[in-house]
């Protein structure tokens, strides 16, 4: 799983991105579990996420782009869809992660 889809996962399952995979309660994995089946299904149905106009966008053959609507990702400094609080970025292993610092506690 990407780091794009991975955000958008954590942000539904109101997880901060920061802990460790090993921190999270049985409660927790099963929230995220929920989420990411969730976020997979819902980009598939809708083509992924097409996010501008490079050569690396993904394109099916009909040439549409997806339209899978992202929650947290690339919206650094955008208030959260949830509460309003703006949406934060910080890297992690040398990729964008993006979150709400309130939602996601």
């Amino acid at each position: 799983m990407g780091n794009i889809y991975a955000a958008e996962a954590l942000w539904r399952a109101r997880i901060d991105p920061r802990r460790r995979a090993n921190e999270l309660t049985g409660v927790e994995v099963g929230r995220l579990h929920k989420a990411i089946v969730e976020v997979l299904t819902e980009a598939i149905a809708r083509l992924g996420t097409t996010l501008g106009s490079s050569v690396s966008d993904y394109r099916p053959t009909s040439g549409e782009g997806g339209s899978f609507r992202l929650a947290v990702y690339g919206r650094e400094g955008e208030p959260c869809s949830r509460c309003g609080e703006p949406i934060e970025r910080v890297i992690q292993a040398g990729r964008s992660t993006c979150f709400c610092p309130k939602c996601q506690r």
